[in-house]
């Protein structure tokens, strides 16, 4: 058999059984891609609280794994569960950019999470493994409330989606997510309060 040959023959057998697994994961889930965050000209008292959408109907699930023909085949789930998750990132990213991060303060950062899931998207070399956060954002800075919806994508190409794959797409949609929404935060307290009350201000 001709190396081309033989390795396009492996390539094709590690993506049927990596696709094949059947057997549930529990993976840990940590924000280990700090963003590169605007930071306050001045620190600024703040609480922050996640909460998730219950899911109508279905298993109560972070992710699915796909067989080589894009099946669903297994339920991937994460440890600690995703308000946990967006909670702790959020709170660690709010401190880098300068605020005090704590119970009780009247200004509220609160994460309403839409969907915080992953799955595999099956092709026959390889398959691209899709993880999405979602999620509305509400400030309460008073006297005002202001929020906004952000989505965080992340994206990994492999031939064997094993939980490696799916770990590195959850942290890559989280840094996006978070990319996205923590200097909107910062800007909306940086903001004069004229400009902070006026529609669409965040």
């Amino acid at each position: 058999m001709r190396p081309l040959t033989r390795l396009a023959s492996f390539a094709s057998a590690f993506v049927l059984l990596g696709g094949c697994a059947t057997v549930d994961s529990t993976l840990a889930i940590a924000h280990e891609r700090p963003i590169a965050a605007t930071h306050l000209s001045a620190a600024r008292e703040v609480s922050v609280e996640a909460v998730r959408t219950v899911p109508a109907r279905g298993i109560d699930r972070e992710g699915v794994k796909k067989n080589g023909y894009g099946q669903d085949s297994a339920s991937i789930f994460t440890e600690p569960k995703p308000d946990q998750i967006v909670q702790q990132a959020l709170a660690a990213e709010l401190a880098s950019a300068g605020f005090n991060v704590g119970k009780g303060s009247p200004n509220l950062v609160r994460v309403e999470i839409h969907q915080f899931f992953i799955e595999p998207e099956v092709g026959f070399w390889a398959a691209d493994v899709y993880a999405v956060v979602d999620a509305t954002v509400s400030v309460t800075l008073e006297p005002g409330k202001m929020k906004r919806r952000f989505n965080g994508i992340g994206k990994v190409t492999t031939l064997v989606w094993a939980d490696g794959s799916y770990r590195e797409a959850f942290q890559l949609a989280l840094q996006d997510f978070l990319g996205k929404c923590v200097p909107e935060i910062v800007r909306l307290f940086e903001a004069p309060r004229a400009t902070r009350d006026a529609p669409g201000s965040m």
